[in-house]
């Protein structure tokens, strides 16, 4: 496996997380004094976009991340801010939270129900299979298939006299 480090763009690609530039082996700190992007210059009620953690290089010392593709948020800007700056909305898919992904999204709950469907559709058909056998086990003692040797019990043209009955 080859692994081609790229230069980091800046020591703060990422919001909230902070190393030298170029320095892959230097621990990441949780930087709270990074200054807003510059949308937020201009005043309130407006957001930028944020992530809850680092991309995690392989080989990097990091801690708390592991995700490659991070899902960004809209972050509230100035004094807007009404949640912690490492918690996404709760309504955004892909949620991370200390860098480990907390949702999977729509596709993961489609996946998730349609296995609990298979598991469903199996347990019927088990459940089919069983009384099915244990039905021809109960009823193999009451049913009698009759052969040339023995006429039917039903229907035969025999009377039922007790000298026909101690015969059978």
């Amino acid at each position: 496996m080859i692994i081609i480090l790229m230069p980091t763009i800046s020591p703060t690609s990422d919001y909230g997380f902070a190393r030298p530039m170029y320095d892959y082996y230097a621990p990441c700190m949780r930087d709270h004094a990074i200054e807003l992007p510059n949308p937020c210059a201009d005043g309130k009620n407006k957001t930028y976009m944020a992530n809850t953690g680092y991309r995690k290089i392989a080989g990097d010392v990091c801690t708390g991340g592991e995700e490659i593709l991070f899902q960004r948020f809209e972050a509230p800007c100035c004094g807007d801010d009404t949640l912690p700056p490492f918690f996404p909305p709760p309504n955004q898919p892909g949620q991370t939270v200390s860098g480990k992904v907390a949702s999977k999204g729509p596709l993961a709950a489609v996946g998730a129900l349609l296995g609990v469907a298979c598991l469903m559709a199996l347990v019927f058909l088990a459940m089919f299979i069983i009384v099915t056998l244990k039905y021809r086990a109960t009823t193999r003692n009451y049913i009698r298939v009759a052969t040339a040797e023995e006429p039917a019990l039903f229907g035969s043209s025999q009377q039922d006299t007790p000298e026909n009955l101690a015969s059978m």
